[in-house]
């Protein structure tokens, strides 16, 4: 009934001619709030859609956002109180975020995955900035409102990583990598191919030490060997949709790595008050930059040694351009993409 006397008083005014647009504005984002309140997603986006010129606007980004996550059945309020403190539930870092009750995903196309990262992107390309950045955005917007839009979208980039690593971890809700039965040691399928040019063809040499450390081992491998092959890693077995040189394999990958960079870059951007409300969740940014810093230290040996590096894909955050920069790399596919996901994601979601 209230819903319904809202409606009465606010529509008309959302379509007033004598309205200006800062009234047009807040009624139609007061209305998107009031149907988000009842979970009536497509009538929330049909009020926004009335709007236009707006997306510089602090209040039609976040109502926009969480008409998405509304589609996605993302309820910020429910993943405060129910599953943020899971996240140090598990034995590893990433694998407390698969154990969300949001987090189950069981295709690469799972629509809600999709209309989750649509909202996510809407604020970190609010105000139409080209690069999708906190110091972009600063530029737009006020102290205040990079606040909230954090706030909200950190929210929304823990709940996305928690389905990403569950799917492509293959934990099946255990919090461990390969938890699901799948056999799985790896995330990413195909490390050893890529080779660099210090001394002729050999396997990516920083693997050494990964497998050294890591819990994603290549038992098989004889590190004699001067060339890599398939016999060499086939016990490194990674998800089915993350083996293979393909362009679509890259892209996967690349949606990781702009999730957890976008992440990182939100949560040290965040005042401390903020990050301190969110519990366990202000503890990753250590932990992040950590392995995030490590990846750094990895290219500059590949460097040392005489490969051609493209240093951003430790900080890259544009889905987009990590795609068009990562895809075919000057020393074979995907070699910066595998440096990142050796060193960052198979030591963060480990297998127990």
């Amino acid at each position: 009934i209230m819903r319904q006397i809202l409606f009465i008083f606010v529509l008309p005014l959302l379509f007033s001619c004598g309205a200006s647009d800062e009234e047009k504005l807040e009624n139609a984002v007061e209305l998107a709030h009031i149907y988000l309140s009842e979970s009536n997603c497509s009538a929330a986006h049909s009020a926004l859609d009335s709007l236009s010129g707006v997306n510089d606007k602090a209040n039609y980004i976040e109502a926009r956002a969480a008409a998405y996550a509304c589609d996605a059945d993302f309820s910020e309020i429910d993943f405060v109180t129910s599953d943020i403190e899971k996240i140090a539930a598990s034995g590893n870092i990433l694998g407390g975020l698969t154990l969300m009750s949001t987090s189950p995903m069981t295709r690469s196309d799972d629509v809600k995955f999709g209309k989750l990262q649509k909202g996510i992107d809407t604020i970190l390309y609010a105000g139409d900035v080209q690069t999708p950045t906190h110091a972009a955005r600063e530029e737009v917007f006020s102290g205040a409102e990079l606040r909230n839009m954090n706030m909200q979208a950190i929210l929304m980039v823990l709940a996305q990583m928690g389905k990403y690593f569950y799917y492509y971890g293959s934990t099946g809700g255990t919090g461990q990598k390969g938890g699901n039965g799948s056999g799985a040691k790896c995330l990413y399928g195909g490390y050893g191919y890529s080779t660099y040019a210090a001394g002729g063809t050999v396997p990516l040499p920083t693997l050494n030490m990964f497998v050294d450390n890591s819990p994603c081992e290549i038992t098989n491998w004889d590190q004699t060997d001067t060339v890599a092959d398939a016999a060499d890693w086939e016990s490194a077995q990674g998800h089915a949709d993350l083996t293979g040189d393909t362009t679509e394999v890259t892209a996967r990958m690349c949606r990781g790595v702009t999730l957890f960079n976008s992440f990182l870059d939100l949560l040290v951007n965040t005042t401390l008050s903020v990050a301190e409300e969110l519990g366990d969740i202000g503890d990753l940014s250590d932990q992040f930059s950590t392995f995030q810093t490590l990846c750094e230290t990895s290219l500059t040996q590949l460097s040392d040694n005489g490969a051609t590096i493209d240093g951003r894909i430790c900080s890259i955050t544009d889905y987009d351009l990590c795609v068009e920069l990562f895809d075919k790399t000057t020393e074979g596919p995907k070699l910066e993409l595998q440096i990142f996901f050796g060193f960052v994601f198979e030591a963060l979601l480990t297998d127990g």
